[in-house]
């Protein structure tokens, strides 16, 4: 297999893990310590491999400086919350499912700002996919409508997933000529700021800084978990992403990438104990055909 779909291929699957592993450590790390400590991490091993492309960029990062830092404190500040917050209220397979709707986000986002136009075959994938993220967040009782709560979680992923489209119309916003990996780390360090910011104001306030009161597993086991966080979906993941993208494209990365919420569905149920339920195949369905009618090509 060339080395573009095994980039791919392994981001979704890294992606995939996690919510899973989030969900796994929940109860044993704050949010905002978790989500600070991703970054943070990740950055970290970042620098060293974008720094030839830092150097290359330097003047063009410079000059879209502002464009690059409002992409970066929502995308990696803002969403980095919201992604880390959504399995702590909820299930993964739920976060995981939700998070699957975002391309459908991007276009219709793209259509209402006029970046993108889209064709009615599109208006009914948006339709569709949006119906099945309902589906799920309303667990399938469209028969109570009014009297349902949706987990605080799900209401979380679904705003995560609009917070990452805007994040992706940003980038779209700037020069073709900088390179991802450069693009991404600026970014990034942006986001990681807020973060600082946040965690700073957290720990300050009286909350613990990195460990609950009571935990329910060993300081090691916490740690190798963040660890994993940072090192797999945050810091692999995108390098994957950006070496199959750049080998492929950005079309047929898209396609693989929903492999993402199959791997998360089938690692909640299978480590976590989740059940799927017949409303979560149903708004897989959905989704699903949602995502093909929306990102289908006409044929020539």
């Amino acid at each position: 297999m060339p080395i573009g779909y095994l980039g791919l291929v392994g981001a979704a699957v890294i992606w995939g893990t996690n919510h899973v592993v989030t969900r796994a450590v929940s109860n044993d790390v704050p949010l905002v310590a978790l989500t600070f400590w991703r970054w943070a991490i990740a950055v970290l091993f970042m620098v060293p491999i974008a720094w030839p492309w830092l150097r290359r960029d330097a003047a063009l990062l410079w000059a879209h400086r502002h464009a690059i830092a409002l992409a970066g404190l929502n995308g990696m500040g803002v969403f980095g919350i919201a992604i880390s917050a959504g399995p702590f209220f909820t299930t993964a397979a739920n976060v995981s499912l939700i998070s699957s709707t975002t391309p459908i986000w991007v276009i219709a986002l793209g259509a209402l700002t006029g970046i993108e136009r889209v064709t009615r075959r599109q208006g009914v994938g948006i339709l569709l996919a949006f119906l099945g993220t309902a589906h799920i967040v309303l667990a399938g009782r469209w028969g109570a409508l009014a009297e349902i709560r949706p987990a605080l979680g799900d209401l979380i992923s679904v705003a995560a997933a609009m917070l990452w489209a805007v994040f992706s119309l940003q980038m779209r916003r700037l020069p073709r000529g900088l390179h991802p990996l450069s693009l991404t780390v600026c970014a990034a360090v942006a986001g990681l700021g807020l973060l600082g910011l946040v965690y700073l104001a957290w720990g300050l306030g009286g909350h613990p800084w990195l460990r609950p009161a009571t935990p329910t597993m060993s300081d090691a086991s916490a740690f190798a978990l963040v660890a994993y966080i940072a090192l797999g979906p945050t810091f692999l993941g995108n390098v994957f992403f950006t070496i199959g993208v750049q080998r492929i494209g950005a079309a047929v990365a898209g396609a693989i990438l929903y492999l993402t919420p199959v791997v998360s569905t089938v690692l909640a149920i299978t480590l976590l104990g989740e059940r799927l339920q017949l409303f979560h195949v149903v708004g897989i369905a959905g989704i699903a055909l949602g995502l093909g009618l929306t990102t289908m090509r006409r044929p020539r």
